[in-house]
């Protein structure tokens, strides 16, 4: 029996769609398929490789003893900026790199959806990261100074948005001593006290589903020890035409992260140490915080007080102190002045196997009259806010040298 003769719309059907035109249209949707997502994934391995350079050269740049004739050399892709005298009358040169996909057209077909929210458009954002189409932009600037290099930094941004600098999935910048303008106060953690020639910052929030690994900030100073320098410049950029994209700053920096859980397991383990504020964490004050104030106090009365918080009884204490001697900083300070001794110090999560939490503070206060203290003031600090003025101590506030105070450290105002 005839196939073809006794259904002959079904046989036609057959040739038409297994005929050579056909196969042809196949073998086309097919490495249409493939293209699609192939394409915008070869672009973005362009880009990170030529990032990489960048990076290779930057970790050979020296902050204050690179010259600008070296890093041209050092350094492929940057493009000579602005150049002119600064606000101190020095001579300043910028030079920039930005590898970026912002403007592809390919970018732009997800946002002519018009989604109700924010949960259709980070599903959208999933599937447009599966066909290889995801923001993703690397960048690096370098400031010269008077002919040698002031200031490093790069940044990687895997999401848009503005202002980039808190929407970067990676970012790291040289500094000297982080200041504000007016001399205004900051926080300083205790583990910027522990590390404050490599401070590594990520966004951990230790919630019921872990640590976040969603950014990375470093800051590091120009006399970093240049094994942790070189941890900067040690990232991972094959995400970058992966299909999952680049979304964990820990995948792509795991040195760092790891650099980061060093420090803070050594801050917890001072803390509770017999010595939580040895002479080297004050050494560090004094160099790389510019707008520090450090007082010379001596114990003039101490009282005791009792305190009732919502039925919890407590003694506190309230210590009376003369001052001796602005050894740092505004000349302005009372000659008297009275603090309460601080209960507790936060302890970094890091090495306890659990989130933040309150340690008592590991300095008791200095009671006896006549007793001398140095106090850090002007800045907020976690812990070791008072210490004993012990001649170690009075020795390293007295002989350190601070570091320069540039105009390029100052810290962006909102983002301190």
């Amino acid at each position: 029996m005839s196939f073809q003769k006794y259904f002959p719309s079904v046989a036609w059907l057959f040739r038409t769609f297994t005929g050579r035109m056909a196969r042809r249209v196949y073998f086309g949707i097919l490495l249409l398929l493939l293209c699609t997502p192939l394409v915008p994934r070869l672009r973005n391995m362009y880009r990170a490789r030529k990032f990489q350079a960048v990076l290779a050269g930057l970790g050979r740049v020296k902050v204050d003893q690179t010259t600008e004739a070296e890093l041209v050399k050092l350094v492929p892709y940057l493009k000579r900026g602005y150049s002119g005298k600064g606000p101190d009358g020095s001579v300043e040169t910028w030079y920039g790199v930005e590898f970026t996909n912002e403007f592809d057209w390919s970018l732009r077909w997800p946002f002519l959806f018009r989604l109700d929210s924010a949960e259709d458009y980070n599903r959208m954002r999933k599937a447009a990261r599966l066909l290889g189409i995801s923001f993703l932009s690397f960048g690096a600037g370098v400031k010269v100074r008077d002919g040698k290099v002031s200031r490093v930094s790069y940044a990687i941004n895997n999401n848009g948005g503005w202002p980039r600098t808190i929407c970067n999935i990676i970012s790291a910048e040289s500094v000297h001593g982080p200041w504000l303008p007016y001399r205004t106060g900051f926080g300083v953690s205790s583990v910027d006290d522990e590390s404050p020639q490599f401070r590594v910052s990520s966004g951990r929030s230790w919630d019921a589903e872990g640590p976040d690994e969603n950014s990375m900030q470093v800051k590091w100073t120009f006399d970093a020890p240049p094994e942790l320098i070189s941890h900067l410049y040690r990232i991972d950029l094959s995400c970058a035409w992966s299909l999952h994209g680049c979304l964990s700053a820990r995948e792509m920096a795991p040195l760092l992260w790891q650099d980061e859980t060093k420090i803070m397991a050594a801050t917890y383990a001072r803390l509770i140490s017999r010595e939580p504020c040895p002479d080297r964490i004050l050494a560090g004050r004094v160099r790389y915080l510019p707008d520090v104030d450090i007082l010379l106090l001596e114990v003039a009365d101490s009282q005791q007080e009792d305190v009732n918080t919502e039925g919890e009884a407590s003694q506190e204490f309230n210590t009376d102190y003369k001052l001796i001697e602005v050894i740092r900083g505004r000349t302005d300070y009372p000659t008297k002045l009275r603090l309460r001794h601080r209960q507790t110090a936060l302890s970094p999560s890091e090495g306890t196997g659990m989130g933040p939490f309150g340690l008592a503070n590991p300095l008791s206060p200095i009671h006896k009259v006549g007793g001398r203290v140095l106090f850090f003031t002007n800045l907020t600090f976690e812990s070791c806010q008072l210490v004993p003025a012990t001649p170690s101590a009075l020795s390293v506030v007295r002989t350190t040298a601070p570091a320069p105070k540039f105009d390029e450290d100052q810290i962006p105002v909102g983002l301190q």
